[in-house]
């Protein structure tokens, strides 16, 4: 199987109150469009999306030029926000703001219930035959997919740097073999 991991085209974060909210720049409407000709030339057949308006915008200029595509939007595909520090009363709505402890507990949780969809994507793709997957998501979430490929979790995180570009795009080829499981990646695109 080979996953496409997209992280959603670009916007600009100086002007929004909320982050959840912001929409993409007209450069990154732009480059939503090119992303979805690359996944005409990919051949996708399913697509999953992270539920916030920068995502669901790159994916929907996927699927209006692809209408008859398989997608999922899911919520686990967020990125890391304040809703993953429930409980904690420091935390404020930009993680930049964030002390050291309280990413690690965002990360955690980030990692849980992007894991969870991951299981869910993989299950449902191996279950129907589906042999080429993109995912529009976020920086944190492609970096956390990658680093369970790797074979780490969450904790590795300050390990590695991954340049993970507005539009840019990852395949990671995924096949079961004699000698086990193997996992390929490789940058596909750096959109300008």
């Amino acid at each position: 199987m080979q996953v496409f991991l997209i992280r959603h085209a670009e916007v600009d974060y100086s002007r929004v109150a909320d982050p959840a909210a912001v929409r993409l720049t007209p450069r990154g409407e732009e480059q939503a469009r090119r992303v979805a000709e690359q996944c005409v030339e990919w051949d996708i057949q399913f697509l999953c999306a992270s539920t916030m308006i920068r995502a669901e915008m790159t994916a929907d200029a996927v699927t209006d030029r692809l209408p008859d595509l398989l997608r999922w939007d899911l919520e686990e595909l967020e990125e890391m926000s304040a809703a993953d520090l429930e409980g904690q009363p420091a935390a404020g709505p930009l993680t930049s703001t964030w002390s050291p402890d309280l990413l690690r507990f965002g990360l955690e949780r980030t990692w849980v219930r992007v894991m969870a969809a991951w299981a869910r994507i993989r299950i449902y793709a191996e279950t129907y035959g589906v042999e080429r997957v993109a995912i529009i998501a976020h920086g944190h979430v492609i970096k956390l997919m990658l680093l369970n490929w790797l074979g780490y979790d969450w904790r590795a995180n300050d390990r590695f740097r991954f340049p993970v570009d507005f539009a840019s795009s990852t395949r990671v080829t995924l096949a079961s073999g004699s000698d086990g499981d193997t996992v390929q990646f490789g940058w596909v695109n750096r959109l300008p």
